[in-house]
């Protein structure tokens, strides 16, 4: 008799939500509906949800929600509303008698679906380590977290749709209690640094465990349902019987089919699991799939690896199939239907793959590298990009032979109700809080180029009302100036303030005042003797506002 090993819960598991999450995400636009799948009993009432991004918080109109006794699980149907920001947001749902709960990078939600797009493939990372739990300094090794963390660098500022993860996230799925290696809690983590969604399929690395390895057998297939999904495919409810985890999704006209596979080598469940690739009711499922989903313009499949050579892509009618385990990249990228295996992400070769999409049709590039110490894109701030400066470049380096459309970037300003003036790229919108305002920047970069970014405030084109605005205004001069420099600030009103110089690293290097209170006019005198030559910027806050201004210091 077979049963799950009880095991202690480290890091973000599964708990009430289970779709979207991480692993199996929602892209949505605003006036849209989605589904919302949560594991609770069906007696709930009250149910709840919301998308969260850092302090913005909105609230999902609930418009049904059944318990669905086939599925032993509730599905809440829900309308996405018209955001402050598009963002990649986390998934907040409650009801009574049971626990909020949060899942983690689940709801990316955009203006529009686009026509002409790019989606990456990245595979076999083996978090954290390619070393095996018996060999010495394996405890310790985090080289494969430093390449997934290079791609993820690149993946954020390339800006895809999203990305597709072919399996073996990590190296051995049975070290999460064991020893305390939290293997799984660590490529979640890492996971939730990405800022575009990503759909995750497991590989025999990731849940085939390991005999020689000391956990109980199927410990590392019930650890990949835990953190990525989902503990009923131990025992799943009637309508839902596969034991396998296998989904699609839509990106307008293409369907993308993610399939589970898999080396049983410690014979878990062999019954159930056999020894082919895929099991017969997967295949089933696939064959369901494809002829629901037979006039889209496209089907991609997405999974490990074909161990069992199960598929023949012309007859199943499948446009693509990306897949990894092999650590070397194989295939025609000039004919469909494409059968593409991508070299390895982890053990320091940092690979992925670039698909584009133009009006539907699919178009495959060679396999990218991040560079051995991810330096084949870079982004330099000047200033340092740290929310001081009212102006602020960013130099992009782009060491691929590969043009990059919409590329992303975050310019953090000082806080108020500012326009900005952009130059080498296009303003896409504005976040703002009381400590900072986030400017999103789409930038176009050729291959092997360079591409210049600079965003400054227009305090000519702001929205603040001058009326309520307790710091009226703040002059330096001489600017530039030699060794001394007078700042003169009006306040409105009798005010707590602090007046503080920083360099270009956002160091502070002096505080002219503060705690201090002021009002009407007021003048300080910075005493530069003592500082180098260079760019410097004074900040003078006054209660929740404050301004920025740049000094050129000439010695």
């Amino acid at each position: 008799m077979f049963s799950i090993v009880a095991l202690s819960a480290i890091g973000d598991v599964l708990t009430i939500i289970q779709k979207p999450i991480l692993s199996v995400p929602q892209i949505t636009t605003p006036g849209e509906s989605f589904t919302i799948e949560c594991d609770a009993p069906a007696a709930t009432a009250g149910w709840q949800a919301a998308l969260i991004y850092e302090d913005i918080s909105l609230p999902l109109t609930i418009t049904a929600a059944q318990y669905m006794s086939g599925y032993a699980r509730w599905f809440l149907t829900v309308t996405t509303p018209q955001p402050q920001i598009y963002e990649l947001y986390d998934l907040q749902v409650s009801a009574s008698g049971i626990v909020t709960d949060i899942a983690r990078n689940a709801v990316h939600l955009i203006p529009s679906l686009k026509t002409n797009y790019k989606f990456i493939q990245i595979t076999d990372a083996h978090l954290p380590t390619e070393m095996y739990y018996y060999e010495q300094g394996s405890e310790n090794d985090s080289t494969c977290i430093n390449d997934l963390r290079a791609v993820i660098q690149d993946i954020n500022l390339i800006h895809p749709e999203f990305v597709l993860f072919t399996g073996d996230v990590v190296h051995e799925g049975e070290l999460e209690e064991f020893q305390g290696r939290e293997y799984y809690t660590k490529a979640k983590r890492v996971l939730g640094e990405l800022e575009v969604p990503v759909y995750l399929v497991s590989g025999n690395h990731d849940i085939g465990g390991w005999n020689s390895t000391p956990p109980p057998d199927g410990t590392a297939r019930q650890n990949w349902w835990r953190f990525f999904g989902w503990q009923r495919l131990y025992n799943p409810p009637a309508s839902d019987f596969y034991y396998t985890q296998n989904y699609t999704f839509n990106y307008g006209e293409i369907a993308f089919i993610g399939m589970e596979s898999y080396i049983n080598y410690d014979d878990y469940l062999w019954y159930r699991y056999g020894d082919e690739s895929f099991t017969s009711r997967q295949m089933q499922w696939l064959h369901t799939q494809l002829n629901l989903h037979a006039s889209d313009a496209a089907r991609v499949l997405f999974y490990h690896y074909d161990f069992s050579e199960q598929l023949n892509l012309a007859s199943l009618n499948v446009n693509m199939a990306l897949w990894g385990h092999i650590h070397y990249s194989e295939g025609s990228i000039y004919s469909q239907p494409y059968n593409l295996g991508t070299d390895n992400l982890g053990g320091g070769t940092r690979a992925f793959r670039i698909v584009n999409v133009i009006n539907n049709a699919l178009q495959p590039l060679n396999t990218s590298y991040a560079g051995s110490y991810g330096q084949s894109l870079t982004v330099n701030y000047s200033p340092s990009n740290i929310g001081i400066a009212d102006s602020v470049s960013a130099t992009i380096t782009n060491n691929y032979g590969i043009p990059f459309q919409d590329m992303r970037l975050k310019f953090i300003m000082p806080p108020g109700l500012y326009g900005y003036n952009v130059t080498g790229g296009t303003l896409l919108q504005i976040m703002r809080t009381p400590d900072q305002n986030t400017c999103y920047i789409s930038v176009d970069v050729n291959g092997y180029a360079n591409a210049q970014i600079t965003v400054s405030t227009d305090y000519s084109n702001s929205n603040e009302d001058n009326s309520l605005t307790v710091l009226q205004s703040v002059k330096c001069y001489p600017n530039p100036f030699s060794e001394k420099v007078t700042v003169s600030i009006q306040c409105k009103d009798k005010k707590e303030a602090f007046i503080e110089i920083f360099n270009v690293k956002g160091q502070k290097v002096k505080t002219l005042a503060g705690p201090i209170l002021i009002s009407g006019n007021n003048e300080f005198l910075w005493d530069s003797s003592n500082e180098k030559s260079g760019i410097y910027f004074l900040r003078v806050t006054i209660g929740s506002e404050n301004k920025t201004h740049k000094l050129i210091l000439l010695k």
